[in-house]
């Protein structure tokens, strides 16, 4: 909740066609994560991530 960066998931180009991407949740310390999806430089989705 403080607007911080925390890690960057992935930086790279992909191949047009329907992308996954997964990661392991234990790098991040329990709390409430804002997700967001860039593309081209402009936020195109953003989701709420709970960890406990």
């Amino acid at each position: 909740m403080q607007g911080k960066l925390i890690k960057i998931l992935f930086d790279d180009a992909l191949k047009v066609s329907m992308n996954r991407l997964s990661f392991n949740r234990n790098i991040l310390q329990p709390g409430t994560y804002f997700v967001r999806l860039k593309l081209y430089q402009q936020a195109v989705q953003s989701t709420i991530l709970q960890i406990q």
